[in-house]
């Protein structure tokens, strides 16, 4: 599959759609509704979402001062890896329990890693429904296959739900190894069809 992407996907979008803290700004300022960046982590310089810049020493700062569940993943990552889901020790409403990690903890893994770059936004829940069906709090997530053809038309190709079957981070399937399922979504009807467990 992404051999046929870098072979039909222009190469001057590959920047705007690889880069998670781009392509969110992008949809922010085309009115696209998005998770949203509550902040970018970069281990040159990140930012927040009002221009004001983030140096790395920052970080565990910028995190605290954070409030509720969020979600911080790599902004060039792909197939799940490395996303961190992380409750702040600071609710809206007051203070709740000391996170099981520490921001300081947080912040020194997510510089051992590979990446380099995190986006940190708002965690999203699935809807009631969606939780009934898969028997699972990991966010359920549609992934629609569209082609642009020469004329300009867009075409929608295919529609499938990926399910999370455990309780992981991420609904990615990794080859089989989390047990998650995928199942084609009609797209005439909207109607699930069989899910599948990809082995």
């Amino acid at each position: 599959l992404i051999a046929l992407q870098r072979r039909l996907n222009p190469v001057d979008l590959v920047g705007l759609v690889e880069d998670k803290a781009v392509f969110y700004a992008f949809c922010a300022g085309a009115g696209l509704p998005s998770a949203g960046l509550l902040a970018v982590l970069d281990e040159s310089v990140g930012w927040l979402p009002n221009g004001v810049v983030l140096p790395p020493t920052d970080w565990v700062p910028c995190l605290e001062g954070l409030t509720g569940d969020l979600v911080i993943k790599p902004a060039r990552g792909v197939y799940g890896l490395d996303v961190h889901v992380w409750r702040s020790a600071r609710r809206d409403d007051g203070p709740v329990a000391t996170p099981p990690v520490s921001a300081e903890t947080l912040v020194d893994s997510l510089r051992r890693s590979r990446w380099g770059r995190y986006v940190v936004q708002r965690r999203l829940f699935n809807d009631p429904a969606l939780r009934d069906l898969a028997g699972s709090d990991t966010l359920q997530t549609v992934r629609m296959q569209t082609l642009v053809t020469r004329s300009g038309e867009l075409v929608m190709a295919g529609c499938l739900i990926k399910l999370a079957a455990g309780e992981g981070t991420t609904d990615n399937f990794a080859g089989g190894a989390t047990g998650n399922l995928l199942a084609g979504v009609d797209l005439a009807t909207g109607r699930l069809r069989p899910g599948v467990r990809v082995l």
